[in-house]
């Protein structure tokens, strides 16, 4: 007898869906078995026979001495060990053990020798694979299935173990309720108030996050760049549904917990400096999301900025600009994500006390011009705000009590988000994401303002790219002020964040 299940393989961020064939054969030696798996499979999915087996065991099902598994389309290369359910449905039906639905129910899990299931990575980006090919039941483990139940039209079956599925035959298993609300994770962060010091630091984060712009801050070691860094994420306003769902599904496929994105916290991801190029970007043999595809939708924070490999952050010019990542190899061509907003930190020099009140630097202007060649004028033109930080005096942090939030934040936050609606109806998109013609038709300089802005970018001789970036900070800066034009004073404002500039000088005039 033929049966059959629905399932799905990932392939980069998406699934495709794998129809589950079982055919059970006569076979004239008892004591023969066969348990045959087709359908360009992996030793993962080869494997599930031996699961499979001993999972029905459990319950008292024996298999049949001759079993054949097809998983169709049979050339799409397929791996894990997600199949083990479906095999296992399949075969139930076909044994007449059961009688389980097939038409638009789509079954994942991997099974345990016990009988138990175990959760399967990648279950959102099942889910919403099937909801795009009109299924309307999922049947997933328990573990998985708090974080399916926020992809919307869909009836989720949470399953412990193989009993459970007899259980939902007699009605005893309901279907998962999709009210199940998240709750983030406690923080003890507030979002600036229990910052000491660091006025234009703090200046730049509610930029950065009012028109979603780059930012680096350069400054001596403890001076609080990584502190601050942490702050910018509490600054952004929630993920939409769509969001939370399109980042789940990038990180459900990388195997990392979703239970704060799906509550609404945007992502924010801080990769160790000897991280590899391809765990920065994404690829490899099976192509997986890079740390620029996790950052989707949220803050990629990179500390110690000059030390990650050159070619790692040559490699973050398109994704910068085009705010995603195409991939193409001899057998595949992948398309990732990547709308991130990056912050990064270094120090000034290779010793980290140019210009530091705390000590003199040893380094030297070659030292310090060798050290700043490591990051290449096309990276620095696409971080819009460079803030040069100092370390802050000990006296200030004598007798401070850390505040709770107040009436302060809530307003700051307020004010930012009313910045945020101001673009987003004029334009669409956020002053970070505006293109250049665009953006021309937007702003409304102010004849001082223009020609302030062309003089200094004719000293300072900014490429095209720079000088857009300088107009886009300006705009961000006028639109946190309510007003209808860009002034004189925002210009010089969004000039002032290139402290990097000013280091560079030193380099080369010394």
């Amino acid at each position: 007898m033929l049966a059959r299940t629905f399932s799905s393989v990932i392939n980069g961020l998406s699934a495709v869906a794998v129809e589950v064939q079982i055919k059970i054969l006569p076979t004239r030696n008892d004591h023969e078995f066969k348990f045959e798996i087709i359908g360009l499979a992996d030793t993962a999915i080869r494997e599930a026979r031996h699961r499979v087996v001993s999972a029905l065991k459990v319950i008292g099902v024996k298999v049949p001495s001759h079993v054949l598994v097809n998983l169709a389309p049979a050339g799409i290369k397929k791996d894990g060990s997600s199949f083990d359910l479906s095999i296992a449905v399949a075969l139930l039906n076909a044994m007449k053990k059961l009688d389980l639905p097939v038409k638009n129910c789509g079954y994942y899990g991997e099974l345990a020798l016990d009988g138990s299931i175990k959760p399967v990575v990648g279950m959102v980006a099942h889910a919403i694979a099937a909801r795009k090919n009109g299924w309307k039941k999922l049947f997933v483990p328990a573990i998985n299935a708090e974080e399916v139940v926020a992809v919307t039209g869909l009836e989720i079956i949470p399953l412990r173990a193989v009993e459970d599925l007899f259980a939902y035959s007699r009605g005893e298993l309901l279907p998962l309720e999709p009210s199940l609300k998240q709750e983030l994770t406690d923080s003890n962060f507030t979002c600036l108030a229990d910052v000491q010091g660091q006025e234009q630091a703090k200046r730049a984060l509610v930029l950065a996050a009012t028109g979603g712009h780059n930012l680096l801050f350069v400054g001596p070691p403890g001076c609080g760049k990584s502190m601050l860094a942490q702050r910018l994420p509490l600054l952004l306003s929630p993920m939409s549904n769509e969001e939370k769902i399109e980042s789940a599904a990038i990180h459900s496929v990388a195997g990392i917990a979703t239970k704060d994105l799906l509550a609404g916290k945007r992502p924010f991801r801080s990769p160790h400096y000897t991280i590899s190029d391809i765990g920065l970007i994404g690829g490899g043999h099976n192509p997986k999301p890079g740390e620029i595809s996790l950052a989707h939708n949220g803050v990629l924070f990179l500390d110690e900025f000059p030390e990650y490999k050159r070619l790692a952050l040559e490699a973050l010019r398109a994704p910068l600009e085009s705010r995603k990542l195409l991939i193409s190899r001899a057998k595949y061509n992948q398309e990732f994500p990547a709308n991130f907003q990056l912050i990064a930190a270094m120090n000034p020099c290779p010793c980290g006390r140019l210009g530091s009140i705390r000590g003199d630097c040893s380094c030297g202007p070659y030292a310090v011009n060798k050290y700043l060649q490591k990051l290449s004028g096309p990276i620095l033109d696409r971080i819009d705000l460079q803030v040069s930080l100092q370390s802050v005096d000990i006296n200030q942090f004598r007798n401070q009590v850390l505040p709770s939030k107040d009436d302060s934040e809530t307003n700051l936050l307020l004010k930012i988000q009313k910045a945020q609606r101001i673009a987003i109806e004029r334009q669409g998109v956020s002053n970070s994401l505006l293109d250049n013609k665009r953006l021309l038709k937007i702003v409304r300089l102010k004849n001082s303002a223009e020609d302030f802005l062309e003089n200094f970018a004719s000293k300072r001789n900014f490429s095209a790219r720079a000088y857009f970036r300088v107009l886009k900070v300006s705009l961000t800066i006028s639109d946190l002020k309510e007003s209808k034009g860009v002034e004189i004073e925002d210009v010089a404002e969004a000039l002032s964040f290139r402290s990097l500039e000013i280091i560079k000088d030193y380099a080369r005039v010394s």
